[in-house]
């Protein structure tokens, strides 16, 4: 019996040191996962800062004092500032649409569906040859609008760590559902230069990308490889609300 107790004891204590391994290893991935997520949206906040300072209140500055000086310009010069000065205001506003999407997506409080296609819509502008085919519905019944945007914010950092690398030949299939108990995002890529992706850097950002979804979510994303094709799944747990209407709806079917 004591040999017994000793060896369970032992094996106990090895449980724990490898459970304890296991926290540590699980906590520095997670740790460098939003180190990761951290650095990327500074960088983007700072780039958004520094338009501002640079590029849009410069021009306000130019418009205003054109504006000051319009009262004594001759009528040739006059008419070269106007020109200049509506240049520079669809500057302004295009530079204005964009801070404002990355601020605040459009659509984002009404459906996460909208807001995804509009997305992806975004980068069909900057990639022309970008085949993109939409299986989202309009309607999406999730109060939870912090998350709606970190799901947004998460398959944006997916276009943006892909697309640049294996444009313009590339096809996206886009398929949201939400179900019973969970919601799906299904991004699926196909491009002859898929093996791109498997670049150490890329790979690392992917991987990145995933533990900060399974943590900040949390839920689970799973990626499937089928030779020019990566297909990812984004899962994660469905609203209360949804689940109560949808069993109600099924009760009065029954009923009915």
């Amino acid at each position: 019996m004591i040999v017994n107790s000793d060896s369970v004891l032992l094996f106990i204590c090895i449980i724990c040191i490898l459970a304890m391994l296991w926290m540590q290893v699980s906590y520095r991935r997670a740790q460098q996962a939003l180190n990761w997520w951290n650095s990327r949206q500074y960088r983007k906040m700072r780039y958004e800062g520094e338009l501002i300072r640079e590029r849009i209140l410069q021009d306000l500055f130019i418009i205003r004092r054109n504006l000051e000086l319009s009262q004594t310009n001759s009528r040739g010069s006059q008419e070269k500032l106007d020109k200049y000065d509506l240049e520079t205001f669809e500057n302004l506003h295009h530079s204005l649409i964009n801070l404002s999407e990355y601020l605040y997506p459009a659509h984002i409080d009404d459906s996460l569906g909208l807001a995804i296609a509009c997305l992806a819509e975004c980068w069909k502008l900057h990639i022309p040859l970008l085949n993109l085919q939409l299986d989202i519905p309009t309607d999406w019944d999730d109060k939870c609008y912090e998350r709606s945007r970190l799901i947004l914010m998460v398959f944006s950092e997916l276009l943006q760590i892909t697309l640049p690398l294996i444009a313009p030949s590339v096809s996206i299939s886009i398929s949201l559902k939400q179900q019973s108990t969970r919601n799906e995002l299904i991004v699926k890529i196909i491009s002859p230069d898929i093996s791109k992706l498997e670049s150490y850097s890329c790979s690392q950002q992917l991987k990145f990308l995933k533990q900060c979804f399974k943590f900040l979510t949390p839920g689970k994303c799973l990626l499937r490889k089928e030779n020019q094709t990566q297909i990812w799944y984004f899962y994660w747990q469905a609203p209360k609300e949804f689940f109560v209407t949808q069993t109600d709806n099924e009760i009065q079917m029954l009923v009915g």
